[in-house]
């Protein structure tokens, strides 16, 4: 029995919802629409899911140009606490994933476990680069060819998670990304490239410049000015290009707390188990080897906040 037919044997007879993570990237999109349409295959019929808001240029321009329809969940008024829901992306109680009503039945995911699974049928794979690469995996193993936008964006799922397979893709990923690419619109793939910035990001680059401090070869940058989860990621990659440095934390200020972003190029420091140890009574954290994610809740951040920081992340890295 196939992932697929275990999965439609779940939901089937139920009304069915997929949820990504919170303000979704084109991981979570495209996984999510690749699971929409594997259902279609089963004669079932689901719903996408997300909560915030749509935060990158990019992730607009995905769902315009690909025509993926998906809701905001404050506003489905068809959720009961019956309803399947099969969480793509994400895990039930991380802290990027809201608690919606209905019954988290089924996992599929490419984050390190944090909580027992308490799904009906769950496929983590942590050391799988895009959950994408899962999603297209169930095409072929179930003997389907998806179709051109389909298989347009799982590769573009594929490409954004992994910075275009080199970030934690491995042999699997490439594998899926191969299969895919003769189904794909190569000219749709171009056009999600290019212009894939907004002139007012420029902003929140040129703040993470001013402030950038490297000690060794370690980055910290804070940002003063507006800036959404997916920015803070490209500014994190941005600053870990630059050759003097090989593992960063670039951190903004909000109205609740701080929100920060870790990406490491050095195999022996697992960027999830530095910001989860330097957040460790302050905050959460947690995420990949290359990339991770956390939070200090505005209670917790003090004026020494910079200092804070600093030293709590320098201080994991040095042991």
């Amino acid at each position: 029995m196939t992932a697929l037919d275990r999965i439609a044997d779940i939901v089937r007879g139920n009304e069915v919802f997929i949820q990504g993570h919170d303000f979704p990237d084109a991981d979570s999109i495209a996984s999510a629409y690749g699971m929409m349409r594997l259902l279609e295959h089963k004669g079932i019929e689901s719903d996408i899911l997300y909560v915030g808001m749509i935060e990158k240029f990019t992730i607009s321009r995905m769902l315009d140009v690909l025509d993926i329809k998906i809701v905001l969940d404050e506003h489905e008024p068809r959720l009961t606490e019956d309803d399947h829901i099969i969480i793509v992306d994400a895990q039930k109680f991380n802290s990027n994933i809201k608690d919606i009503t209905g019954d988290e039945v089924v996992c599929i995911d490419h984050h390190p476990i944090t909580t027992d699974p308490e799904y009906m049928f769950y496929d983590i794979r942590p050391n799988v680069g895009a959950c994408s690469s899962i999603i297209a995996s169930y095409f072929f193993e179930a003997g389907i060819i998806p179709d051109k936008k389909t298989a347009t964006a799982l590769i573009y799922g594929i490409k954004m998670d992994t910075l275009g397979l080199k970030r934690g893709a491995n042999v699997f990923d490439i594998e899926m990304f191969s299969r895919l690419f003769p189904y794909a619109d190569t000219e749709i793939l171009l056009q999600l490239q290019s212009n894939k910035m907004k002139f007012e990001d420029l902003i929140a680059f040129g703040e993470a410049i001013r402030n950038i401090q490297v000690y060794d070869n370690i980055g910290f940058a804070r940002l003063d000015v507006k800036c959404s989860d997916g920015l803070i990621a490209e500014i994190s990659d941005f600053i870990l290009d630059l050759h003097e440095v090989e593992f960063c934390i670039i951190y903004a200020i909000r109205n609740n707390g701080v929100k920060l972003s870790v990406r490491s190029e050095l195999s022996d420091i697992n960027a999830g188990v530095v910001i989860a140890g330097a957040l460790d009574g302050i905050g959460s954290g947690g995420g990949h080897a290359e990339m991770a994610g956390g939070f200090i809740p505005v209670s917790n951040v003090t004026d020494q906040l910079d200092e804070n920081i600093r030293s709590r992340f320098l201080r994991i890295l040095s042991e």
